[in-house]
């Protein structure tokens, strides 16, 4: 199957501004929405469980590798009933490795998967395990079976969850963020979100504020955190699948990210253009079919878009949603993996 990059003539500079500005003047509209929908309480901060404990990893030094991956529907195939059995996840974990094994990154995000044992799963078919494992465990509703995991070859100094399950109110996001910190050569700290914002499945205008109440929660924390260690230099992203996709028109006007808005978003910026991390048809509210959209996003702060490290271009690893594909390793993928597709990219320490 081919995939087609977007690109415009409008300079990928331009372009971003254009967007952030789109999106600021929406913020009236929305401030009348979020009204309908508020939120109470304040989220769960709480240690992330560890599948697999990291010991004396060395810090990277010149580059390293971030991936994220959405899987569709990771589950374990513990009491998961007729449709689904361990074989089933066991095909599944040996489908994400191949890919793995394929891109080969030193820090990997997932999104829709259940439990620890789906992350042993797919660590111990690797032909090289990561050495550090760790996921949420999100208590809310259909949250306990979507959650964030991460597997690193990086030391890290903190593996955290933030849990949206005791907010209160119509506009209480579901699940919530993995927090990680790892350690840079140089002394700087890395800082990660992953998430899973709210689907495009329901009220339209309440998933964008759920989204961006989401968003405000997280920015508050990365700005507090960073705040509280002003002597530490912190390169910092949030990566995940974010249920929107600023170049297509349904989504013109959504502020879901704008919390972010001082953030680059890598895909915006892209010389080449984005490219689909979600092949055919996604899901849709009222029946507006989305196709071929770029959900599956990072954005990244200022210290992040220069020297000392500097984030790359992410790029689609563009197997796993077919059966039958054969990865460029020779290896063949006997059944689809996930309706995703992996995007991943290098950071790259350079003199400042």
């Amino acid at each position: 199957m081919g995939y087609t990059q977007r690109t415009g003539r409008l300079t990928a500079a331009i372009r971003h501004s254009l967007i952030v500005c789109l999106v600021g003047l929406a913020g009236l509209k929305a401030s009348a929405q979020e009204g309908l929908y508020p939120i109470v309480g304040v989220p769960v901060l709480e240690d992330a469980v560890t599948v697999r404990e990291p010991r004396a990893l060395p810090a990277p030094t010149q580059r390293f590798r971030v991936a994220f991956y959405n899987i569709e529907h990771f589950t374990d195939g513990i009491d998961d009933g007729n449709h689904r059995s361990r074989q089933d996840a066991e095909r599944q974990a040996r489908g994400v490795a191949a890919l793995l094994d394929a891109v080969r990154p030193d820090l990997a995000i997932f999104s829709e998967i259940e439990s620890d044992t789906c992350v042993e799963m797919v660590n111990r078919s690797l032909a090289r395990p990561f050495p550090g494992c760790f996921i949420t465990s999100f208590d809310a509703g259909n949250s306990a079976r979507m959650n964030i995991a991460l597997l690193t070859r990086l030391p890290i100094l903190e593996a955290r969850e933030i849990d949206f399950h005791t907010l209160m109110g119509p506009g209480r996001p579901p699940r919530g963020a993995l927090r990680v910190i790892a350690r840079l050569s140089d002394g700087h700290k890395l800082l990660i979100y992953g998430v899973h914002l709210k689907s495009n499945v329901g009220e339209k205008a309440r998933n964008m504020v759920l989204r961006r109440n989401a968003a405000e929660l997280i920015a508050n924390n990365a700005r507090e955190l960073m705040e509280s260690e002003p002597e530490t230099q912190w390169e910092a992203m949030i990566i995940g699948d974010m249920n929107i996709d600023p170049w297509m028109p349904a989504f013109v006007g959504d502020t879901s990210l704008l919390p972010f808005r001082a953030w680059s978003d890598l895909w915006l910026l892209r010389p080449g253009g984005q490219v689909p991390t979600l092949p055919g048809e996604a899901e849709s509210v009222d029946d507006e079919g989305y196709y071929d959209v770029t959900f599956d996003r990072v954005l990244v702060n200022a210290a992040l878009r220069d020297p000392p490290w500097v984030a790359g271009w992410p790029e689609v690893f563009p197997y796993g949603h077919e059966a039958g594909a054969r990865l460029p390793n020779g290896q063949r993928l006997a059944d689809p993996v996930s309706d995703h597709l992996m995007f991943y990219f290098d950071i790259t320490r350079s003199a400042p």
